[in-house]
């Protein structure tokens, strides 16, 4: 009976340890990705001050990358089209964003986009480490 016990003691406490830990895991991988969010945001500004845009380029670029985000978005959650028809109309998105962006930034544009390149790669090894 002591053994029956003891054995039942044993599994609630390693039950319940295993449910902390989820629970803890879960409220660092929230904390990860708000910080990745930050940094992305982060990111994006340095970029464009690093390539030395005008407040007014860095007002106008922000506004076509948010159109261009919430364009993306509307797309993911529509579950009328078929997938290439959704890879179509990204891709026509983002030519149109970087139209724009071209226009907006001119000679810019190009050092803006590596600058971005180099971001992107950082930021995708801390999304990695937050899937994990």
């Amino acid at each position: 009976m002591k053994k029956l016990l003891i054995a039942c003691a044993a599994f609630v406490f390693a039950t319940t340890v295993a449910n902390a830990q989820e629970a803890n895991s879960a409220e660092t991988n929230k904390e990860l990705k708000a910080k990745l969010k930050k940094v992305k945001e982060q990111n994006l500004n340095a970029s464009f001050t690093e390539a030395g845009l005008s407040e007014e380029q860095i007002k106008e670029a922000k506004a076509v990358l948010d159109d261009a985000k919430e364009k993306s978005n509307k797309l993911k959650e529509d579950n009328s089209m078929a997938e290439e028809d959704k890879k179509a109309k990204k891709e026509a998105i983002n030519q149109e964003k970087n139209g724009k962006l071209k226009e907006i930034m001119k000679d810019k544009y190009k050092a803006w986009g590596e600058i971005r390149k180099t971001q992107k790669a950082q930021e995708e090894e801390m999304a990695a480490k937050i899937a994990q």
